[in-house]
């Protein structure tokens, strides 16, 4: 019981760990590799913005160069230039220059619209900075689309005065990024995000409610120590718990950043986690089913070890008492004594044997063991058996148990042996072990016809199937078999199975296969190492070897008992042993089909068009001059 108990212990120690170890190392690769992802597809982003924006930026620095120092003649000249730039760009939605009222002045659009854009906070800030460089603002919704729009403008400042004049602005579709964001597999859960410099959302992904970032931890503590970086954050979309990455670009100081879900990070993870479990579960189920197993049969073993050593005990205490014989030999062997005992024993009286070399009693055959027992010190007087043979003329089985006597007032050592009588035990243990042969024969062979059965066939068919590259098998079938019965009797019957049975054995036997009783009047013959053209060899020798037995069938057209047989071999098309076994059925049932007495092969079974091979009464094979596929046979 101890040794059960410490192997339950070993083993659920052991599947536990493992369990533990695995789940562990998975969710840190899982996670790493997440995190991984995300620097890489926040900086993949980031430069996307920088070269989404970096285009417009050139194009608006050069139209605010222009008007800085004059107004084109030409307004449908200026209004081409910036839509055929608009047409070049495909972030960009319009290009347009407003003047220092807010008024449209040139656009890229077919019009230019009328709405003054002067009370815009861009326009705003531009009236009121001399900064040149590009103002990134919105989202805005715009007043001539309606949908929601990032601003890129830039200051115009007159050349001669110094005073502003206007600003030169792009407009780009929040939806411009957002189609390239959903491109990305981020989780349910995930979000991608496009925030200026002062930590206003400019584009999110999937939307959101929350558009003002400037006073949350990215801002407040992580972008003055660091423009790129990854935490694990509480998300103020969805109020689950992220790893956030993000990147400040050092153009135009845009922040990117993307949020995964751990739930969805760890989804997969959970589900290699549940199926380890389940299959740990197993393993600990089977792990106690055995040891209980185990404990039930220590259990046993225990009982029954004390009962024989109860019952040896007894025994050793008759035997020592009224069956055993005591005989005391000299250094020579020479009997000195012998126990009244020997008489019942062996059938020898105390003079027969007083005074004779006990050699010259024992069986030849078991002189050599004995002669070295005497000739070994006190460590070599082992128990030996030995036979001898009875008064009656008979063989007995002895024991024999010797103890070296040293001598007393230094006489010569002498040698004490207790033999018993085992002649029964050694009969017992032949029976036995005859016995456990005959079961293990019985067990794999078919009684009526002497053949291995279904679970001997079965055994070796997969066996062969997986050691050999070629394997085919012949299922056959006895024709008409009940007809068979109903007209000579289940007697008869059973003696054309032995027949058939006693051919089958032969032509395998003489091919190298293996020959079984598959069920009822149907046999098979496994030929491992044999392909498809030869096994219809075999089968065709059967089928001429049964015609040659000539046993009567009344009810049969040919008057006498014959056989059909499918067919099959192992291929690209077979891929283990229950396909193998099916496509020969359903050659043997095509074989039945097609007139009986015929050999029909899988491989040609579907082209079979106009017969089937058959076997003449006269015993000769003829085979089908086109192929059949078993596809299309007919159970």
């Amino acid at each position: 019981m101890i040794a059960v108990l410490s192997l339950i212990i070993f083993m659920v120690t052991s599947v536990v760990g493992l369990v533990s170890w695995k789940a562990a190392s998975g969710r840190e690769a899982v996670t790493g590799r997440a995190q991984q992802d995300i620097r890489n597809l926040v900086h993949s982003l980031s430069q996307h913005a920088v070269h989404t924006i970096r285009a417009p930026d050139a194009v608006m620095t050069g139209v605010a160069e222009l008007l800085r120092y004059r107004r084109p003649d030409s307004t449908q000249r200026l209004n081409a230039y910036l839509a055929s730039t608009v047409s070049a760009l495909p972030q960009i939605r319009e290009l347009k220059a407003l003047d220092q009222y807010g008024n449209a002045i040139y656009s890229s659009a077919h019009f230019v619209s009328a709405h003054n854009n002067g009370d815009r906070e861009y326009f705003q800030y531009h009236a009121s900075s001399s900064d040149p460089e590009l103002l990134i603002s919105g989202p805005f919704d715009s007043r001539t689309s309606g949908r929601p729009t990032i601003v890129l403008s830039k200051r115009i400042t007159d050349a001669a005065t110094g005073e502003f004049a206007g600003i030169v602005m792009a407009s780009i579709l929040v939806d411009y990024f957002g189609r390239f964001y959903r491109e990305f597999d981020i989780g349910q859960h995930g979000g991608v995000s496009l925030i200026t410099a002062q930590g206003t959302i400019l584009v999110r992904w999937p939307s959101g409610t929350t558009s003002d970032l400037s006073q949350t931890e990215l801002f407040k503590e992580r972008l003055p120590h660091s423009r790129r970086g990854l935490y694990t954050i509480t998300s103020p979309f969805d109020g689950l718990s992220k790893y956030f990455g993000y990147e400040q670009t050092e153009e135009y100081g845009l922040v990117v950043a993307v949020a995964r879900s751990k739930q969805d990070i760890l989804m997969a993870w959970h589900a290699d986690l549940k199926g380890d479990l389940g299959v740990a579960t197993l393993v600990l189920l089977g792990v106690f089913f055995v040891c209980f197993v185990l404990a039930r049969q220590f259990k046993y073993r225990a009982r029954l070890e004390k009962t024989l050593r109860e019952r040896e005990r007894r025994h050793r205490l008759l035997a020592d008492n009224i069956a055993d014989i005591v005989v005391v030999l000299d250094r020579h062997g020479v009997c000195q004594y012998v126990s009244q005992s020997v008489s019942s024993a062996i059938g020898l009286t105390e003079e027969q044997i007083l005074g004779r070399p006990y050699l010259e009693l024992v069986h030849p055959e078991d002189k050599p063991v004995l002669a070295a027992m005497a000739q070994g010190g006190p460590e070599g007087f082992a128990p030996v058996s030995f036979r001898m043979t009875h008064g009656n003329g008979s063989v007995v089985w002895l024991e024999a148990n010797f103890r070296l006597i040293s001598g007393v007032a230094g006489a010569n050592s002498e040698i004490v042996a207790v033999l018993r009588d085992t002649t029964q035990r050694k009969a017992l243990e032949e029976q036995l072990s005859a016995a456990n042969r005959r079961l293990s024969q019985l067990a794999t062979t078919d009684g009526l016809t002497q053949l291995p059965n279904r679970r001997s066939f079965d055994a070796y068919l997969r066996e062969a199937f997986h050691k050999h590259q070629y394997v085919s098998l012949l299922l056959i079938d006895i024709d008409d078999f009940k007809g068979f019965n109903d007209a000579l009797g289940h007697l008869a019957g059973d003696e054309c199975l032995r027949s058939i049975a006693e051919a089958i054995n032969r032509v395998a036997t003489e091919a190298g296969g293996h020959p079984a009783r598959y069920g009822g009047e149907e046999f098979a013959i496994v030929l491992p190492g044999t392909d498809e053209a030869a096994a219809v060899n075999v089968a065709e020798i059967l089928l001429r070897l049964v015609h040659m037995l000539a046993i009567a069938h009344p009810a049969s057209d040919l008057k006498r008992v014959s056989v059909s047989a499918g067919v099959a071999a192992k291929g690209r098309q077979v891929c283990d042993a229950t396909t193998l076994v099916r496509e020969a059925d359903l050659a043997l049932y095509r074989a039945k089909e097609t007139g009986r007495n015929r050999v029909v092969t899988a491989s040609v079974l579907a082209e079979f068009i106009d017969g089937a091979p058959s076997v003449a009464p006269d015993g000769t094979a003829t085979l089908p001059t086109k192929s059949v596929s078993s596809g299309s046979a007919q159970q």
